[in-house]
């Protein structure tokens, strides 16, 4: 069995395997770096998964549920959003809790809390210009599948919680936003601190950076250089926006 993978900017996956496809944080309109909009997506899906509500993240979840005949599946507080305002029937939607394990269609999911980052006042305008999102909390998808365990986080830093999900889950592939406590603004040298500090944790074999594709790209070396200096060589996978990466399963 193979996986493949596709990144559309931020933490915007397609993940296709055997079994299942499934989209994550999938706010393809809103990412400048994604090549497809959601008029573009025309296929059957299985899964949404979305983090937390910002818009970079929640935007086209709930369009891009409909048009797929998935089911979204994130945090409770933003399904019960979802559920309140009707913009979805309840057979569509799975609701989770934090640091509970559940089984979904032959997937182990967890769910877990991730720290955010700060919100400049540039960024919080940022986000008023897209409509203001849904306040939930942030988290981070484990999703394990037949011959693949795979780790998915919202915006976040490093925090100990990623060193508990490291040692629940033996994790082969991490798409981890490389990001600062100042989110957008920080330093490339601190995000890249961050971002090592969570592949250490977690042990990843493959890391796709999650970063803002056509600005962000300044703390791609500096990740490399400080994985080196920690001893740690998972395959990093950086590449445009669009293209597929087929991944052979990990047994």
């Amino acid at each position: 069995m193979a996986l493949e993978i596709t990144w559309y900017d931020n933490t915007a996956f397609r993940v296709a395997t055997d079994e299942h496809v499934i989209w994550f944080d999938p706010s393809v309109n809103k990412n400048p770096g994604s090549p497809i909009r959601t008029e573009d997506i025309r296929e059957k899906a299985d899964f949404v998964f979305t983090t937390h509500g910002d818009p970079g993240h929640f935007t086209n979840s709930v369009e891009i549920t409909r048009r797929t005949g998935a089911r979204f599946v994130g945090p409770e507080d933003l399904c019960n959003f979802i559920l309140d305002n009707k913009q979805l029937s309840p057979d569509l939607v799975v609701p989770l809790k934090f640091e509970v394990t559940q089984y979904i269609d032959g997937l182990e999911v967890y769910l877990f809390k991730a720290v955010h980052p700060e919100l400049t006042p540039r960024l919080i305008e940022h986000v008023r210009e897209w409509g203001g999102g849904v306040k939930t909390r942030n988290g981070g998808f484990v999703v394990r599948g037949k011959g693949y365990c795979l780790c998915l986080v919202g915006d976040c830093i490093h925090s100990e919680v990623f060193k508990k999900a490291g040692l629940k889950f033996e994790i082969d592939i991490g798409m981890i936003p490389v990001q600062g406590r100042m989110h957008q603004d920080s330093s490339h040298e601190e995000a890249a601190e961050h971002g090592a500090r969570i592949v250490r944790d977690l042990n990843l074999k493959v890391l796709f950076p999650a970063i803002q594709y056509t600005f962000e790209m300044g703390r791609i070396d500096p990740l490399k250089r400080r994985l080196k200096e920690m001893g740690i060589y998972p395959r990093i996978i950086m590449e445009k926006p669009g293209t597929v990466h087929r991944l052979e399963a990990f047994g």
